[in-house]
């Protein structure tokens, strides 16, 4: 929010409603929307578009373990306008003071890849199909054409979306000249959860894959 404050509008989705909270966004001339419980990444996002005019608006997504500064967020835009079948662009991202870059694209999950990595062969799907939904600018037409995130997914719904997206004739991007900080599983610190979490949303989303394909 303080990067953000002044430059553009601002919704923040509160999934663990604080006092604090609220009062840092009234401060800041954001937004507050409390989601009344956490159901996940997809769920807050759509309830922070709902009444938005998405044909108007381009969509920043921000994670609130995560930062980026306007002049970032203005070459995310300008890749957006360069390339048209753009739905979505990642930027570049690190861990707070660490100069080295984390991986932020990945091909779609499938059965083949899991095997893969299973038996160390991971370091051979190497095709970024898929952004990180930490820091993601969205384009709002993309956003209507594709339809909102599948609330069924509590940490997968980005890869999912991406996923129907790239059926309708989108694509993912990734902007190299755009950095951003994002505090790996910063906002949830219980790694079984977590880990169950992905695992459920995998399957979930292999399950949409194969329909979708049908």
């Amino acid at each position: 929010i303080t990067a953000l404050r002044g430059e553009y509008p601002i919704i923040v989705v509160d999934d663990s409603p604080t006092m604090e909270v609220r009062s840092v966004c009234e401060l800041a001339g954001a937004t507050y929307l409390e989601s009344g419980a956490n159901q996940g990444f997809g769920a807050a996002v759509n309830s922070a578009l709902r009444g938005i005019s998405l044909a108007q608006f381009d969509v920043l997504l921000v994670n609130p373990d995560a930062a980026i500064e306007p002049s970032s967020v203005e070459r995310l835009r300008a890749m957006l306008e360069r390339v048209p079948i753009l739905a979505c662009v990642a930027p570049a991202q690190h861990q707070l003071d660490e100069a080295a870059l984390d991986p932020v694209a990945w091909p779609f999950p499938s059965p083949l890849r899991a095997w893969g990595e299973a038996v160390g062969l991971g370091r051979f799907f190497h095709r970024p199909d898929v952004m990180s939904g930490s820091i993601l600018l969205v384009r709002g037409t993309a956003f209507s054409d594709v339809g909102g995130f599948d609330e069924q997914f509590f940490l997968y719904s980005g890869a999912d979306w991406q996923f129907r997206a790239r059926y309708l004739g989108w694509t993912a991007g990734y902007c190299p000249e755009a950095l951003a900080i994002h505090i790996a599983a910063g906002t949830d610190l219980h790694s079984s959860r977590r880990e169950m979490q992905f695992h459920a949303d995998v399957e979930r989303y292999r399950s949409e894959e194969r329909r979708v394909g049908k």
